[in-house]
């Protein structure tokens, strides 16, 4: 028995030292650590540029001015991976993609199909597609967003992605998506994709160390609203309005502000704190319907008009107010989407099969001639919770 035990241990202990061996490591000295990648339309061929980091830039201690932290790689090549590997005919060492944190995509790629750019993305096992943003380049190509250089962060890509973190949780109307909820969106036949753009505003491409060297800098990037797509192709832009609609009635607003005439002359904007969306679909008469249904908690966060806020009644009348403006922007962005675009980018369709599966195969393959005209009942609840440290209105103090 004893044999047997020390037998076993002895097995036991040869085969670990078989496993004691990082068989898979990559050493960081032989790596370009990719922080972005940007894939543009070359003719029949994908144009990539990797954001990759300079190291020894973004280690560096030494004080009394700014060195440029990343440098941009460019191949062209049939497919994305050949384009990569390509780089390294210019790139000391191989291009390491998981520490990629944004992926943009030119624009003109984006109305002739993604569906290949993301097949790659979501096949390479570097890539983190939970932690990956996506971006529509609008107007321009992806690898000129790449080349601007940033302030507060020295990596781009990382300013970009806290820039879209804090978007996502305080301004409605940027649809801020990751590479898994595209794939989803794109896999599934019942909801279309509408993913966020960036821009390129100022003078110059933004590629020199004097951009961030001013306190204003000459070029600097900018988010702007929702691109629409109908299944992997980009088809058209919903404006700032029409994006906040997009987001409510998706239920990815999470605090916002916005602004509503008062009962009198002037405005008054608010702080929203608290949402959620519900969205029903339904059958009635063999008919598809959709019921959508906002609840809000805001607070009072700037009155520029004549209003006596300790009066119970005012507060009503504001919360009609901000709920009939509410409804407006939700009402005109399904209408914009419905009659121009015809794409369920709100997965009205994933309501329906969720609540009548029966009827969905029964309609789901017509859908793309069904959602246009289904009928959307909205309805919104929004309550004023805080009014504030002041009750009256600065500027009626002053003037009394």
């Amino acid at each position: 028995m004893m044999k047997r035990t020390a037998f076993l241990i002895m097995t036991l202990i040869l085969v670990s030292t078989l496993l004691s061996s990082c068989w898979s490591r990559k050493e960081l000295n032989d790596l370009s650590l990719a922080a972005a990648i940007g894939i543009d339309k070359d003719g029949d061929q994908f144009k990539v540029s990797v954001q990759a980091i300079i190291p020894s830039e973004v280690a560096s201690k030494k004080g009394g001015g700014y060195e440029v932290p990343v440098t941009v790689y460019t191949a062209t090549s049939k497919t994305i991976v050949e384009a990569i590997r390509k780089m390294t005919t210019t790139a000391p060492r191989k291009i390491y993609l998981a520490q990629l944190r944004v992926v943009v995509i030119g624009e003109e790629l984006a109305r002739s199909g993604i569906g290949k750019a993301m097949d790659f993305l979501l096949r390479d096992h570097e890539v983190r597609e939970e932690d990956l943003y996506v971006l529509i380049a609008k107007g321009l190509r992806a690898e000129e967003t790449l080349q601007v250089l940033t302030r507060v962060e020295k990596i781009p890509a990382k300013r970009m992605y806290g820039s879209l973190s804090t978007l996502q949780k305080y301004w409605a109307p940027s649809p801020v998506i990751k590479l898994d909820e595209v794939s989803y969106d794109l896999l599934t036949s019942n909801k279309e994709i509408a993913i966020i753009g960036v821009g390129i505003q100022g003078q110059g491409k933004g590629d020199k160390k004097d951009n961030v060297e001013s306190v204003i800098p000459s070029t600097f990037l900018k988010f702007f609203g929702a691109s629409v797509f109908k299944k992997d192709k980009l088809i058209g832009w919903l404006n700032e309005r029409e994006s906040k609609g997009y987001n409510y009635i998706t239920n990815r607003v999470i605090k916002t502000s916005g602004h509503f005439p008062c009962p009198a002359e002037g405005t008054i904007a608010t702080d929203v704190v608290r949402t959620k969306t519900d969205v029903k679909g339904k059958i009635v008469k063999g008919e598809p319907q959709i019921d959508i249904h906002v609840r809000m908690e805001t607070n009072v966060a700037d009155v520029e008009c004549s209003i006596d806020l300790t009066n119970p009644n005012s507060i009503d009348k504001l919360q009609e107010l901000a709920n009939k403006e509410l409804q407006s922007i939700i009402k005109d962005t399904i209408a914009k989407v419905q009659h121009e675009f015809k794409s369920d980018i709100f997965g009205f369709g994933d309501a329906i099969h969720r609540s009548n599966p029966g009827a969905w195969k029964r309609i789901g393959k017509n859908w793309g001639r069904i959602f246009p005209v289904v009928p959307v009942n909205v309805t919104t609840d929004i309550k004023i919770r805080n009014m504030g440290t002041i009750t009256d209105p600065s500027l009626k103090v002053m003037k009394e």
